[in-house]
């Protein structure tokens, strides 16, 4: 066990003097607990615990942390520190002499019932008691128990568990009476609540077990865990779909107040409805609040009760109210049932909001130390957000017989937020009716803020300093900065709370008279005499104008001696404010800081530059400044800092540090091989650039043995180490064809594997065609047709551009030329239609091959090839298969070069081969063509049975091949009456035709039928004769 860290907290304010102590505590590695010690001083300290378990110590040391803000927020202050008054002697034993007048009427009235007046009720008395927190009066409160009343006894465990956070010599006293409540069957839920409630704070460690244990068993398990997120996700399943037994289970986690629970209890007091089963425990848990002086708790229920909308207006004029969601109801009889649907009507809302505030001004009007840090809950608990626009009523006065406007600024509705700040103001007034404020008429939101304090008990505030400080730091909301800084700025006493991380927060403060009551303390706390160097460093940075020109001013009368503190020149160089970072070279070169000094101020920027984010575009903008700043006014200490340092920067990972010790180094001729690789290698280009120099430097004859560095770095995926590399390829290329030769077959097997980096491959080919040109006419046909190979098309383009000139087509087959002149780039193209140009010869020689030049998928590759057999070739230089061969094409437009070339070559003595197999193409055209050579089977019975099958699917292109069926028709009319044999034939097929859907078909084919039944009397034909059928003429 090890003691890591204990303050020792004290707070003497009228009659409170107590001692608060808190140990932050090392069990084992990493587990800690937090206890504390607390009591008033003199008396022996009640000991307690933060931590039921070990926790570890980052999360130990934010409950340290957060306990000792809570107890400085209430006025506690660190014994030794500014401010803090000598401890007194230890306080005389109480006595009723030290009790206000107030509090001995109290005493002698519970002592003495008898003497209590119907005005002022025993309860009222009881009541009072506690909100005094009078331990005197535990006895007499104890012994008015056995006869009291519902009401008072409610009162009377108020007073007691109000008692219960240091009872004095009645523990034992306090603990038998909130016993006796709690156990009594007949007292009412409040007093047994109340009562609970003070011997859980006479005991919070016993009452956490007892407590875990009756929590539902869904949320004990991660509720005795320190694991808050864990512990949120099981509450949020748990409540997603409740009945009043889980809403109930919200008090005993707020009894329960572990640090794993609360945040998380907090957080739901913002989004549960207002509405069954949840209200109940919440306004449950909004009195306890109270009773507790629990201040952030309270703010939030307060701010639910005053933005939330009730969910019913009730009225002892109707019976009846309409609820959104659930109709038409009888309130009093549905809020009898145990299983109530509705909750916080329109009249409990006005009671919550008038009870928010009295809670609040009976702290205030009995000057208790509470009044500050509860009222401090309540304005944070607002924000800007919460507000409306202002808008603005008129009303009649009777006594100026004019209309008065009445302005309602952005927060008017809320009433306890409205009584903190401007119960006192001279601008405002309050409507007890309408529970707003609206400004008074001659007055508008947009009229300067007063001088004058308006808050209620400035007394009090100007006693809880640190709750002013508290209000600055943490609110978002305009009214509330306004009052609290007005209120610190009459306070100067207070001040010694702000520390200069305070300052700093308050100077970059987007709220205007926040920012400038900040510049003025620090102003005021600077001492050129002794200057408070974190005060320097945080006004050098902050975003207020003229607390920062302070600071400048400061630095410019002393540079020597502010800028010999390392953090002060950090905070110059690294400044977040521009105009702070340009004071950095004039100042640092007036200051003539002695070596010593310059040389540690210069390894703390260096420092600072190593600790910036290496993914901030800002932080990165201000390191470069800091790095100029080094490399210029402090260049000579920068040449003193230890090599060892600047080589391990050199080799960092931090892109500003690296650069610098790279230009710090980079004269050297003795760096190591494996340095330069790594800033070549370097993800900063600054750093490459540099690596690239110092690699530059060396002799030919090393750079030619570092011949596969140089590949590498020709293709290396960043742009820059390409650009940079060229101009020593280009060197050493120029009278070394070898090494030429060499890198370009390097680069070439670089082209034909996928790029790496986008531009890659465009750069390899400028580099062949630029520095190493010379020896691309040395290339062979196979390193021409790797080029061809790659994935890139600016490799194709060069390879070509190289094929035009360096190639023999006759070293390439039929085949390879017609593919190079369909390429897909360009010049690729181009250079295979000049091959093709140049191999009449061979095409005529090898026509299947040249026929595939047809098929062409580009444009201009199709023209050329049609070019090419139409003006190269003679018009029987083709045979009639081939001519069918390009006439069976898919495309239309080799389909009509094919025609074109048939009837070119006119060729009668194939014309029965060219119509039985056009006749099979299933193109309209094609088959169109074909019906030209139909003569050619005129009186051949065999060629007729063969093109049976063309027929049929001519006569079933319905609405389509218009002409090849006239055509059709007039050939099988002709053949038909002709021959008996062909039309026994052709009888068939008019029979199909007889039946189809077209008019004009049917109609030629029954037609026809009749023509060969007289032209052919013994022929087989679908027709029968029938007499004209005989209709009766229509009545008249």
């Amino acid at each position: 066990m090890k003691l890591l860290r204990q303050i020792r907290l004290q707070l003497t304010d009228g009659r409170s003097d107590k001692v608060y102590e808190v140990d932050l505590v090392e069990l084992s590695p990493d587990r800690c607990v937090v206890n504390f010690r607390y009591g008033r001083r003199g008396a022996a300290l009640r000991d307690g615990s933060k931590t039921v378990l070990p926790v570890a110590q980052a999360e130990a040391q934010g409950i340290f942390d957060k306990l000792v803000q809570s107890k400085t927020v209430k006025g506690y202050v660190e014994v030794g520190r500014v401010g803090a008054s000598p401890p007194p002697p230890p306080p005389a034993p109480a006595s009723a002499g030290r009790l206000s007048p107030q509090a001995r009427a109290i005493l002698a009235y519970l002592r003495d019932p008898s003497r209590v007046s119907r005005r002022w009720p025993l309860s009222r008395i009881a009541w009072r008691a506690g909100e005094l927190r009078l331990v005197d009066a535990i006895p007499p409160l104890d012994g008015l128990i056995a006869g009291a009343d519902p009401t008072l006894l409610t009162s009377i465990a108020w007073a007691l568990a109000r008692c219960a956070p240091d009872p004095g010599p009645h523990r034992d006293a306090l603990r038998a009476a909130l016993t006796r409540i709690r156990d009594d069957a007949k007292a009412s839920g409040p007093a047994r609540r109340y009562a609970e409630e003070g011997l859980r704070t006479l005991e919070p460690e016993r009452w956490i077990a007892r407590l875990l244990g009756r929590l539902p068993a869904a949320l004990a398990p991660t509720a005795s865990r320190d694991d808050p997120a864990a512990f949120n996700r099981v509450l949020r399943v748990f409540l997603a779909d409740p009945d009043p037994t889980d809403a109930a289970a919200l008090e005993l986690l707020y009894s329960l107040d572990t640090p794993a629970v609360r945040p998380v209890l907090v957080t739901l007091l913002a989004e549960l409805p207002l509405a069954p089963p949840f209200f109940k425990p919440l306004r449950h848990i909004f009195k306890l609040a109270e009773l507790r002086d629990d201040g952030p708790v309270f703010a939030a229920l307060t701010r639910r009760f005053e933005t939330s909308r009730p969910m019913f207006s009730g009225s002892r004029w109707w019976r009846y109210a309409h609820v959104q969601g659930i109709g038409r109801i009888e309130p009093q009889k549905e809020l009898s049932r145990p299983d109530a649907r509705i909750a916080f009507s329109a009249g409990t809302k006005r009671y919550l909001r008038r009870r928010s505030w009295r809670s609040l001004r009976w702290r205030g009007e009995l000057g208790l130390e509470s009044y500050a840090p509860m009222a401090a809950a309540m304005l944070l608990a607002f924000s800007d957000d919460d507000g409306r626009d202002p808008r603005t009523r008129y009303r009649w006065n009777w006594a100026t017989r004019q209309n008065e406007a009445l302005t309602y600024d952005r927060f008017t509705s809320f009433w306890a937020f409205n009584h903190i700040l401007f119960v006192n103001s001279a601008r405002f007034e309050v409507s007890e009716r309408s529970f707003v404020w609206a400004m008074k008429p001659g007055h508008a939101p947009t009229d300067p803020t007063p001088t004058a304090r308006e808050e209620a008990f400035p007394a009090l505030w100007d006693a809880a300093p640190a709750a002013l400080v508290q209000l600055l730091e943490q609110s978002r909301c305009a009214p509330v900065h306004g009052f609290a800084a007005r209120a610190l700025r009459a306070n100067p006493g207070g001040w010694v709370h702000l520390t200069n991380a305070s300052l700093k927060r308050l100077l970059d403060s987007p709220y205007p008279d926040t920012a400038a009551l900040a510049a003025d303390i620090a102003v005021e706390r600077f001492d050129p005499s002794n200057p408070d160097i974190e005060l320097v460093v945080t006004l050098l940075g902050c975003a207020h104008d003229r607390a920062r020109r302070a600071a400048q001013g400061w630095l410019r009368a002393d540079p020597r001696r502010l800028l010999a503190e390392p953090a002060v020149a950090v905070a110059v160089a690294l400044s977040v404010q521009a105009d702070t970072r340009a004071l950095g070279p004039g100042l640092f070169a007036d200051a003539f800081l002695p070596d010593d000094r310059a040389k540690a101020v210069a390894l703390a920027i260096v420092d600072a530059i190593a600790a910036l984010p290496a993914d901030d575009a800002d932080a990165l903008t201000r390191g470069r400044s800091a790095c100029s700043l080094l490399e210029g006014a402090l260049a000579r200490a920068l040449s003193r800092l230890d090599d060892a340092l600047l080589f391990r920067l050199a080799e960092g990972d931090h892109p500003l540090t690296q650069e610098l010790a790279a230009r710090a180094l980079s004269d050297r001729a003795d760096l190591p091989d494996t340095l330069l690789a790594a800033w070549m290698t370097s993800p900063h280009a600054p750093v490459r650039a540099i690596g690239m120099a110092c690699f530059g430097r060396l002799p030919d004859h090393v750079l030619l043995d570092r011949y596969a560095v140089l590949v590498h770095l020709a293709a290396n995926p960043h742009p820059d180490l390409r650009a940079q590399a060229r101009p020593l390829i280009q060197r050493l290329a120029l009278g070394r064809p070898a090494f030429a030769d060499s890198m370009v077959s390097a680069l070439i097997g670089i082209l034909g594997q996928a790029e790496p980096a986008e531009g890659l491959h465009a750069d390899l080919v400028d580099l062949l065609r630029g520095p190493l040109a010379d020896a691309l006419p040395r290339l062979d046909s196979q390193a021409l047709f790797r080029l061809l190979d790659s994935p890139s098309t600016v490799a194709h383009e060069l390879a070509g551009q190289r094929m035009a000139v360096q190639l023999n087509p006759a070293d390439l087959s039929v085949r390879q030329l017609v593919t190079l002149a369909d390429h897909d780039v360009l010049a690729v193209r181009r250079a295979g239609q000049g091959f093709l140009d140049r191999s009449v010869d061979r095409l005529r020689a090898e026509p299947e091959d040249a026929l595939r030049a047809l098929e062409a998928g580009w444009p201009d590759a199709q023209a050329h090839a049609f070019g090419l057999f139409r003006d190269r070739f003679d018009d029987l230089q083709l045979a009639p298969e081939h001519l069918i061969a390009i006439c069976d094409s898919v495309k239309p437009a080799v389909q009509t070069f094919g025609r074109e070339m048939i009837l070119r070559a006119a060729d009668t003595e194939h014309g029965r081969l060219y119509l039985r197999r056009l006749s099979q193409h299933p193109a309209v055209n094609v088959q169109l063509f074909a019906t030209h050579y139909l003569d050619n089977a005129s009186g051949d019975l065999d060629q007729l049975r063969q093109l049976m099958p063309f027929f049929r699917v001519v006569f079933g292109q319905v609405n389509k091949a218009r002409l090849p069926r006239a055509r059709v028709q007039r050939f099988l009319e002709a053949e038909a009456l002709q021959d008996a044999d062909a039309a026994a034939l052709i009888a068939e097929l008019l029979s199909d035709v007889s039946m189809s859907t077209a008019i004009g078909e049917r109609a030629w084919a029954v037609g026809l039928m009749a023509r060969l039944r007289h032209q052919h009397p013994g022929l087989d034909l679908p027709l029968r004769a029938r007499d004209p059928e005989f209709r009766g003429a229509r009545a008249l």
